[in-house]
C-alpha cells in the first residue's frame, strides 16, 4: 500500500509545506468528480517530493475539507515557475484548476507526451487507456481505498519520471509542450458527454508544434485552430464539415 499524509486542516497543510517548500521537481495529480468538466468538483490535490528531498509518501491535501485560505499555498507551488511538477495526462487536471480555482499550471512536464514520443523508440503502438470510476471522490470521510489509490498515481508518476530521465525520454522542448497540453481546453472547460473535447486521443499539433503555419482553420468539432496538416484533405475546402484528424475519429 502507498504511503500518504492527509493534509485537511491548516496544521497539517503547514507542516506539508516544510518539505514541498525545499523541493524543486514534484510529482502532482489530482482527484476528483468529473474533473476539469462543466459541474466538475476536484477533491483532493496529491504531491510527492522527487528532488532534492525524496520522501517516501504522498500529501493528500483535501480540497473540499480545507478552506481557499489554507489551501491557497498549495496553488502558489502549481503556480510556481520556480518548481516542476510531473503529471500524467494532465489536461482535465489543469481544466479544473484553470476554471474553478484561477489557478495556472506552471512548468510542468507530462509524461503522457513523452511516452508517447518514445513509443517509436521502443518499437510499441498505441493501446487504449483504461477508464476508472470516479463518483466516490467526493464521499467524506474518504474510504483508505481512495486514499490510497491517489498516493499511488503520485508513487506510479514518481516512477515513471526517474525511468525516463535514466533513459533519455525526457526530451528537449518538453515544458513547453506539456503547458500547451495542460492548457489546451483553457478557452471553456469541456462539458460532459463533449467526445471532441473528453476524449482519450492525444490532441494535434501538441507535439512537433508549428508556430506560424501558412494555412490554419478552426475545427467544427473541438473548436482548435489548428494548421491545414491537421485535417482531412477532402474536408478542409468544407468549412461546415471540417473536422480535425481527431474529432473525425471521435465524434
Amino acid at each position: 500500500m502507498s504511503g500518504y499524509t492527509l493534509c485537511d486542516n491548516r496544521i497539517s497543510v503547514e507542516s506539508a509545506l516544510v518539505t514541498l517548500q525545499q523541493s524543486t521537481i514534484l510529482a502532482f495529480d489530482s482527484e476528483g468528480l468529473k474533473l476539469g468538466q462543466v459541474g466538475g468538483k476536484l477533491s483532493f490535490i496529491v504531491l510527492r517530493s522527487i528532488q532534492p528531498v525524496f520522501t517516501p509518501g504522498s500529501f493528500l491535501f483535501d480540497a473540499i475539507k480545507l478552506s481557499e485560505e489554507d489551501i491557497r499555498p498549495i496553488f502558489d507551488i502549481l503556480e510556481s515557475s520556480s518548481v516542476q511538477k510531473v503529471v500524467f495526462d494532465g489536461r482535465m487536471d489543469s481544466s479544473c484548476l484553470y476554471h474553478d480555482h484561477g489557478v495556472h499550471l506552471q512548468n510542468i512536464v507530462d509524461l503522457q507526451l513523452a511516452d508517447i514520443k518514445s513509443r517509436a523508440m521502443r518499437g510499441e503502438g498505441f493501446k487504449e487507456q483504461l477508464q476508472l470510476d470516479h463518483s466516490t471522490w467526493l464521499e467524506r470521510p474518504a474510504t483508505e481505498a481512495n486514499l490510497a489509490y491517489a498516493a499511488r498515481d503520485a508513487d506510479l508518476i514518481t516512477m515513471i519520471f526517474n525511468k525516463f530521465i535514466r533513459v533519455g525520454y525526457i526530451y528537449g522542448g518538453i515544458v513547453e509542450d506539456s503547458l500547451r497540453y495542460a492548457m489546451i481546453w483553457a478557452d471553456a472547460q469541456p462539458r460532459r458527454g463533449d467526445r471532441a473535447r473528453s476524449n482519450a486521443f492525444l490532441q494535434l499539433d501538441i507535439l512537433d508544434h508549428a508556430d506560424n503555419p501558412s494555412e490554419s482553420a478552426k475545427c467544427t468539432g473541438c473548436m482548435r485552430t489548428l494548421p491545414k496538416a491537421c485535417f482531412p484533405s477532402d474536408r478542409w475546402n468544407k468549412p461546415t464539415w471540417r473536422k480535425c484528424h481527431v474529432c473525425c475519429v471521435a465524434l
